[in-house]
């Protein structure tokens, strides 16, 4: 009996040693599992009844954008097909169980609920200014409104997963004058899908005080390189859309004071997106988190360059060979191909810096001459597909994150 016990002993371990192993990214080869993973928009709204492919299975997910899918051969490639936007991604060498995967491009119609909400408050008096949103811990969507003097009403524009009935979350409103900021103020608020003629009011108490503290922002000099940045306040653990956007700056000053509001009551950062363009179309965004008093130095990024195939390539197919450099920083790259006629966006997700798009092997492309454009952003900071498509532990993070955006190039399909 102790001999049998410590052969079931053994094998269980066996087996949770292995399971560990493809999970934390050293699998076998010779290893199937079972996947349960998710798929979302840019915005992380779950995205329903969209094919995921792998090898010659399909399924769909769910309404919540959730899909299972079993003797799943570590490492894989899946491959996410959306119809109605012609929209094709593919993902590569991954070895996690639960990966959450992003559709990428604009997919707000179809996968969101939409409800207009009017938010009336006090005049603002002469000198004041004050900022209105909607913030949630739940995924969600609202830009920020701003107010000026003698205002007392602003609109709203709220999106959140269709799979929701409704969305709860708070009603912020930030207000300041010549010296600084003054008050904040916060109205809890659920909106439903049905809604029509929403309106929250903010009443006419003080609200909490605030103090002014500054950050001053560093911007590279560069004739080559325009650059602008915006300041918000990040809430943490609530969703990164809850950022409160209440400065702008385009004017590309090497140094620039900012005021930021202080002495909130619940933990935030001040979280400054710098933005920089370089004269042949290629660019970046970064996202740094700050506290009040920093002084923050913005470096410019360097975006990955095109190498092959060359600008207005002829007769691409499936063999050739799309290539790039490195770029600054540690990331993955997603490789973008676009065509209008036929409408087409596809999408390669990988770690390499060169890739082939086997979709140009299909006869209708050998056949006819159909031009796309091509180009490559980078995600930082990701060191491997599998932590691009990790679940996230925190709703947001303060950790420097960025993309890098290639040119572009063209090229055309068929003999010639």
């Amino acid at each position: 009996m102790k001999i049998l016990l410590l052969k079931i002993l053994l094998t269980f371990l066996l087996i949770f040693s292995v399971a560990g192993n493809v999970i934390s990214g050293s699998p076998s080869k010779d290893i199937s599992l079972f996947l349960n993973g998710k798929v979302t928009d840019e915005r992380k709204f779950p995205v329903p009844f969209v094919k995921v492919i792998y090898g010659s299975k399909e399924v769909l997910t769910d309404r919540f954008g959730k899909f299972s899918l079993t003797n799943v051969t570590f490492p894989y490639t899946l491959t996410i097909a959306e119809k109605t936007s012609s929209t094709a991604v593919i993902y590569k060498d991954l070895t996690l169980s639960n990966p959450e995967l992003i559709i990428f491009g604009d997919l707000k119609e179809q996968f969101s609920n939409y409800v207009q909400l009017k938010v009336r408050f006090p005049k603002i008096s002469e000198g004041g200014s004050a900022v209105i949103k909607m913030i949630s811990q739940e995924v969600f969507e609202c830009k920020e409104a701003k107010a000026g003097v003698g205002d007392s009403t602003v609109n709203l524009n709220i999106l959140w997963p269709v799979s929701e009935n409704y969305l709860k979350g708070e009603l912020v409103f930030l207000l300041r004058d010549k010296q600084g900021f003054q008050t904040i103020k916060y109205l809890k608020v659920s909106v439903y899908k049905n809604d029509r003629n929403k309106t929250a009011r903010i009443n006419n108490k003080k609200g909490s005080s605030l103090s002014t503290s500054a950050i001053n922002v560093y911007q590279p000099a560069s004739k080559s390189l325009k650059t602008e940045f915006n300041v918000s306040l990040n809430f943490f653990n609530y969703n990164l859309n809850s950022a409160i956007k209440f400065s702008e700056n385009s004017d590309g000053a090497v140094k620039t004071h900012i005021w930021v509001p202080d002495k909130l009551s619940v933990t935030n950062k001040i979280l400054v997106t710098g933005f920089g363009r370089f004269n042949n179309g290629s660019g970046y965004a970064g996202l740094n988190f700050v506290s009040p008093g920093a002084e923050l130095k913005l470096y410019p990024e360097s975006p990955p360059e095109l190498f092959t195939p060359s600008d207005n390539y002829l007769g691409a197919a499936g063999n050739t060979n799309f290539s790039y450099s490195l770029g600054s920083g540690t990331g993955i790259y997603v490789i973008e191909f676009k065509s209008i006629n036929p409408y087409l966006n596809l999408y390669i997700v990988t770690s390499e810096r060169q890739s082939t798009l086997n979709y140009l092997s299909r006869n209708e492309f050998k056949n006819y001459s159909a031009q796309f454009t091509w180009s490559v952003k980078k995600y930082l900071t990701y060191f491997n597909t599998d932590e691009f498509v990790r679940p996230k532990v925190f709703k947001n993070d303060f950790s420097y994150k960025a993309v890098l955006y290639s040119d572009k190039r063209k090229f055309k399909t068929g003999f010639y």
